[in-house]
């Protein structure tokens, strides 16, 4: 009697070592799914169900505590029980947005001082009265389009373009004693007194023009990702930016009258790689933070123009130069994503690039008087530049 006892209990004991493993091993729902089917109408932790019926019926799966209401709600956006959207990829899609850029330099440039000073018998310059901190612009606006296609699922064709109006201002000072110097002399230093032709000036008036396109094509690749909230792709391709500048200063004094004309035109072609974030926050908003790296090579066009007017006439010089520079430019972008619906979703962010291997045409001025007749203009192509403001656009995708 024992000994049978003995065997169906070493029976039992092995049945239970081969299942253990599977029962671990299985989905989470499958391990809550009951073992037996619920009579009709009546409630095993949740809302009555049928019983199934007919050969090799599936045994219905039931919700457990708190999530069997959850799930009873009538479906919205997502549904209540999807966690984050399911919705079809897309075969094309468009965005349009509106964005404010502030574009700050890198360098402050003084271009009139006031005054003569000394330090231990030696002169140096007075104070500072117009520099490029007079020309800090404010924000300008501008528009960006967007257009992708799927190529293969997973793998989408991207073509961008931004453009902003343009950034301009101007300032000037005045002083009636004719105290104002230039760069020309390194502000009257240079020699003792300044240079008759440029200094002692009444007037000094500067202008700042700036003017920025982008346009970018890329090759965005979803990767694969577990089921989770954070979304990622890889992005591959090339852009070209185009930023000219203009930059002109005028000095009046009882001599003479000095104008010059500074224009710089850089022109960016590269590739660039990078990368996009999706974290889904709520199922139907997420954040996106973008970042692209890109090397390129700027092909710099200098022109300088200069006149004078004095007593024996007006002169006019005019010369150029150019050169090849590689410049970097990087580009963040953070915004919030709400999907209205499978086809439209609205987003709102900011966005800074930053931008080396520049010419600026405030900092190309030429600032030496014989450079400034003979020629060429010496090209100095190692500007950077920030750009930075909010956006806010909306995307179709069909």
């Amino acid at each position: 009697m024992r000994g049978e006892v003995r065997k169906r209990l070493i029976g039992l004991l092995s049945g239970v070592w081969v299942l253990l493993p599977s029962a671990l091993l299985a989905e989470p729902d499958a391990a809550f799914a009951p073992a037996t089917v619920a009579p009709a109408n009546s409630t095993i932790l949740g809302p009555a169900v049928p019983a199934p019926s007919g050969p090799g019926a599936a045994v219905p799966r039931l919700p457990l505590g708190p999530e069997a209401d959850r799930c009873a709600k009538p479906p919205g956006c997502p549904p209540p029980c999807d966690p984050i959207p399911e919705c079809p990829p897309p075969v094309w899609y468009g965005r349009l947005s509106a964005l404010i850029l502030k574009r700050d330099a890198d360098r402050d440039i003084a271009f009139a001082t006031e005054g003569v000073g000394l330090a231990d018998d030696v002169p140096i310059p007075g104070d500072v009265v117009l520099s490029t901190e007079d020309l800090e612009s404010a924000f300008s606006g501008g528009g960006e389009i967007l257009v992708g296609r799927m190529i293969v699922p997973t793998h989408y064709l991207e073509f961008s373009y931004f453009g902003i109006n343009s950034w301009e201002k101007s300032a000037a000072v005045r002083d009636a004693d004719g105290n104002l110097f230039s760069p020309f002399s390194h502000f009257g230093t240079d020699p003792d007194g300044g240079l008759i032709a440029f200094d002692n000036n009444n007037l000094a008036w500067v202008r700042s023009y700036s003017r920025l396109n982008n346009f970018e094509l890329n090759l965005r690749h979803e990767l694969p990702m577990p089921p989770i909230r954070l979304n990622t792709s890889f992005l591959f391709g090339g852009r070209a930016m185009v930023i000219e500048e203009s930059f002109d200063y005028l000095t009046q004094s009882a001599v003479a009258t000095n104008a010059v004309n500074t224009k710089t035109d850089n022109r960016l072609l590269g590739l660039q790689v990078g990368g996009l974030f999706e974290f889904h926050v709520e199922p139907c908003w997420w954040i996106d933070f973008r970042a692209m790296g890109a090397i390129c090579q700027n092909k710099i066009g200098l022109d300088s123009a200069y006149a004078i007017a004095d007593a024996t006439g007006t002169r006019t010089f005019v010369h150029s130069n150019d050169d090849n520079q590689t410049a970097f430019v990087g580009d963040l972008s953070l915004s919030l994503i709400c999907e209205c619906s499978c086809n439209v979703t609205l987003e709102v962010g900011y966005r800074s690039l930053w931008i080396t291997g520049l010419a600026l045409a405030a900092e190309n001025m030429q600032t030496n008087p014989e450079i400034l007749e003979l020629g060429p203009p010496q090209l100095f192509d190692e500007g950077e530049i920030v750009y930075h403001g909010p956006f806010a656009g909306v995307t179709v995708r069909w």
